[in-house]
């Protein structure tokens, strides 16, 4: 399978920008209490973007329930050698980048490929998702393993340290 490295490069554009943080992220005491989410029942959307990257995250007050990210990866910038048609990778970068999170619970990923690039999108639902397995997989940043939700604001502060745009809204 030749196309491999350029399944292995997508999986780690989409890990490599995810930058969720869980509350309590770089507390040195282990004594503390946990933080206690805020009551908030704005909906909030952050979208952030940075070169070929979406990424939207919807919140109930500081507390993201859903994440989706989408990458699009020009022809030129998948390393397919010359004459290879796009079609002809489709199955190679579905299989691979789907592979990573088929056992993962609350996390979805469609691939959509055609003769200029490939978009792929990974939606995750944390409700449904396991925090734990999402900071095994690089998704997540490790905080405090009992806080139990994902801070927008932090998260927010996370990817503007990484260079992105980011815009927030409160929803009507």
């Amino acid at each position: 399978m030749k196309y491999r490295k350029t399944a292995a490069a997508l999986c780690v554009m989409l890990l490599s920008l995810c930058g969720c943080t869980r509350v309590g992220q770089g507390r040195e005491s282990k004594q503390e209490a946990p933080e206690v989410m805020p009551q908030d029942d704005t909906i909030k959307v952050l979208t952030c973007t940075i070169n070929h990257n979406k990424m939207i995250y919807n919140a109930n007050g500081d507390q993201i329930t859903t994440i989706t990210q989408t990458i699009e990866v020009p022809k030129e910038e998948l390393g397919l050698p010359e004459g290879v048609k796009m079609e002809d990778a489709t199955e190679v970068i579905t299989k691979s980048v789907t592979k990573k999170y088929e056992h993962m619970d609350g996390v979805n990923v469609h691939v959509k490929v055609d003769s200029e690039k490939a978009i792929v999108t990974l939606t995750i639902n944390l409700p449904e998702a396991d925090l734990d397995k999402l900071v095994e997989a690089g998704i997540l940043d490790k905080g405090e393993m009992q806080n139990k939700y994902v801070s927008l604001k932090k998260t927010e502060e996370t990817m503007k340290a990484h260079g992105c745009i980011c815009e927030l809204k409160e929803a009507n």
